[in-house]
C-alpha cells in the first residue's frame, strides 16, 4: 500500500510539472559603454514569443515551457549573440553585447557635435584605430548625448567626455567619470598637438593609458624659437621637435609639451570659431575650478557622411 500511494504521488507531480510555463528575463547592455541597449531583441528557438528590451534595457518572455533553448540576441538587425540555456524555473539572464557594428562607411564618417554654441565637425584619424573605433561606438550609442565641456581653459584646449556631467548641479566638480575602462595609447610621431586637433585625456597612469571616453581639443598658443626651444629642454626632457612641426607651432600653434604623452587621434574640420567661443565663456574659480559658469553642452553627437 505504502508503496501505491508513493507512486500515485510522484505520478500526480509529473502531471502537475507537465506542461508548466516559467520565464526568461534580465538586462542587455552594450559591452563597451554598459549602456542600456532599448531595442534590442530576445528570441527563443521553438518559442514563437519573443521580447524586445525596454528604455532601461530590461527584457522578459513569458510562458516558456520547461527545457533547452537556443537563445539569439539581436540588435540592429543583427544576430549578436547565440548561445544555449536551460530553463527549469525563472531565469535572470544578463546579456552584454556590442552595440555598435562599425562598417566601413561608418568609419569613413566624419563626427558632428551640436553644441550649445554651434556645430563642430570632427575627423578621426586612422592610424589610431583604437580611439577611433571607441569614439565611433561612443558616438553611435549616444553616450556623448547631453554631456558638458567641464574644462574649459582659454589658450589651451576645452575638455569634455565626462558621463557625470549629464546631470551635473551648479557648482559640482567634474572629470572623473567615464566607461570604466582605459585605451591604450597610441602615440604617433605625425601626429601633434597643434591648434584644433582631438585628444584623449587621461589620469597619471604610467602607461599613460587613455581615458575611455573624455577627450580635449586643442587651442594653445603661437609659439616663437626661443619658446620652442624652450619647451624641449624643460617640458620634453630634451626631445628635438621636427621642424615641420616646429614651423606649425609658430604659425598656427597649439600646445607642444603634451607631444607623446597624450594621444592625439582626430582633429576639427569644421567650426573652430565655435571651440573659440567656447574656450572665452566665464569659468569657475571654486572646487569646480575651470566648469564654465553657465553650462556649455553637446546636445546630440551623431556620425556624418563626409563631404566631398
Amino acid at each position: 500500500m505504502k508503496k501505491l500511494i508513493v507512486g500515485l504521488l510522484t505520478f500526480i507531480m509529473a502531471l502537475t510539472s507537465f506542461g508548466q510555463k516559467t520565464s526568461l528575463s534580465g538586462k542587455i547592455t552594450d559591452t563597451i559603454t554598459g549602456l542600456p541597449l532599448p531595442g534590442a531583441s530576445v528570441q527563443l528557438s521553438g518559442h514563437k514569443t519573443g521580447t524586445v528590451a525596454s528604455n532601461e534595457g530590461s527584457y522578459s518572455v513569458e510562458n516558456i515551457p520547461e527545457g533547452t533553448y537556443t537563445v539569439k540576441v539581436m540588435y540592429q538587425g543583427y544576430e549578436s549573440l547565440t548561445e544555449k540555456i536551460h530553463i527549469s524555473g525563472p531565469v535572470q539572464r544578463n546579456f552584454r553585447l556590442s552595440s555598435s557594428f562599425l562598417t566601413k562607411k561608418d568609419r569613413a564618417s566624419d563626427v558632428l557635435f551640436q553644441t550649445s554654441y554651434g556645430d563642430i565637425v570632427l575627423r578621426l584619424f586612422d592610424s589610431t584605430p583604437l580611439h577611433r573605433d571607441n569614439f565611433l561606438r561612443l558616438v553611435k550609442t549616444g553616450y556623448y548625448d547631453s554631456v558638458l565641456f567641464h574644462r574649459v581653459i582659454q589658450n589651451f584646449m576645452i575638455q569634455a567626455g565626462d558621463p557625470n556631467s549629464k546631470q551635473a548641479t551648479p557648482g559640482q566638480p567634474l572629470g572623473g567619470g567615464g566607461p570604466g575602462y582605459r585605451i591604450p595609447g597610441e602615440f604617433r610621431t605625425t601626429l601633434f598637438h597643434k591648434r584644433g586637433v582631438i585628444a584623449a585625456a587621461r589620469d597619471n597612469n604610467p602607461e599613460k593609458a587613455s581615458s575611455g571616453s573624455q577627450f580635449y581639443i586643442v587651442l594653445g598658443k603661437i609659439f616663437t624659437d626661443a619658446g620652442l626651444d624652450s619647451v624641449e629642454t624643460f617640458r620634453l626632457n630634451g626631445r628635438k621637435i621636427p621642424a615641420e612641426q616646429r614651423e606649425v607651432y609658430k604659425t598656427v600653434g597649439g600646445t607642444p609639451h603634451l607631444d607623446q604623452t597624450y594621444t592625439v587621434f582626430g582633429e576639427v574640420i569644421s567650426g573652430m570659431d565655435v571651440v573659440d567661443k567656447i574656450a572665452a565663456v566665464q569659468t569657475s574659480k571654486g572646487a569646480d575650478r575651470d566648469r564654465p559658469i553657465e553650462d556649455v553642452r553637446i546636445i546630440k553627437a551623431k556620425l556624418v557622411n563626409r563631404e566631398k
